[in-house]
């Protein structure tokens, strides 16, 4: 006959088994490999290969003017603030918001940000990052990271990297590192430093030239940003393609026109000009 010290830890055993099922309940629905689920996925063609987000908690792109909330591994809310709760890759999201660019003629002169500009093969193109965080967080910076598929070749590799760059969790968009002390300010153990109470950045890439050789019409362009505690040991470095816990990805594409040459150019004034000096003599 079983003792009653045996029956109770069998029965306190059983309880901690219904808990810990009960307690992964919460999980249901929440994404962790691309496979499906509620969170944040890419928008390219499937060639392009998945990206996917569990939740934006602690960074997103794009400026909500809110707090972060999100849907997490823990709590399946659809309160998105910023991006919206997908089931599946290559649906319409809205809410891409965080990068936008200008074009110049020269690189010198440039047009206004924003995700209508034309790209010229041959001119110059910048890019403008917008990134939100929380001020709370044990990790050491937030990356983020485009890549832009200039020759057609429906996928993402690291020659298609345009920008890439990380903010410290304890500095300012400018690089300035906080040293006061708040009230509220949450104190990073991984960096041993308060962090900033900056919550908005918006970071500038370098003037590039579009290829002269690159496609014409439709090219696409694929932004995330993540927690550095998102990166594994197998791998440190921030792909375009599969799953991060935190953060967010946002595809776009952008249109490529052709450059109308100066000969070109050239011919149709002097057409131009020949067709008002014939007016002209047939009218003396």
């Amino acid at each position: 006959m079983k003792s009653n010290k045996y029956l109770g830890y069998k029965a306190f055993a059983l309880l901690a088994l219904l808990a810990l099922v009960s307690s992964h309940s919460a999980f249901a629905g929440s994404i962790s490999n691309c496979t499906g689920g509620s969170g944040d996925y890419s928008d390219a063609p499937s060639s392009y290969g998945v990206a996917c987000h569990d939740t934006n908690r602690w960074q997103q792109l794009g400026n909500s003017d809110a707090s972060l909330f999100g849907d997490s591994i823990s709590t399946n809310d659809n309160n998105n603030v910023g991006w919206t709760s997908e089931s599946a890759p290559n649906a319409v999201d809205s809410g891409d918001n965080g990068v936008s660019w200008a074009t110049s003629t020269d690189g010198i002169t440039w047009s206004n940000f924003n995700q209508s500009n034309d790209l010229v093969q041959g001119e110059f193109v910048k890019f403008q990052v917008d990134v939100q965080r929380s001020a709370e967080g044990n990790h050491k910076y937030d990356e983020y990271k485009l890549w832009l598929d200039w020759f057609g070749n429906d996928t993402f590799n690291e020659t298609d990297v345009v920008m890439n760059g990380s903010w410290m969790k304890n500095e300012d968009s400018d690089g300035v590192e906080f040293t006061g002390t708040l009230t509220s300010n949450f104190y990073n153990n991984d960096l041993q430093a308060f962090n900033s109470p900056d919550e908005f950045g918006s970071f500038f890439s370098n003037a590039i030239q579009v290829p002269i050789n690159s496609i014409l019409g439709e090219l696409w362009m694929r932004a995330r940003v993540i927690c550095e505690n998102s990166l594994n040991t197998s791998s440190v470095q921030l792909l375009a393609t599969g799953y991060y816990h935190q953060g967010e990805v946002e595809d776009y594409a952008l249109n490529v026109v052709n450059k109308v040459s100066e000969p070109g150019t050239a011919i149709l004034f002097s057409t131009v000009l020949l067709g008002l000096m014939l007016r002209r003599k047939k009218h003396a």
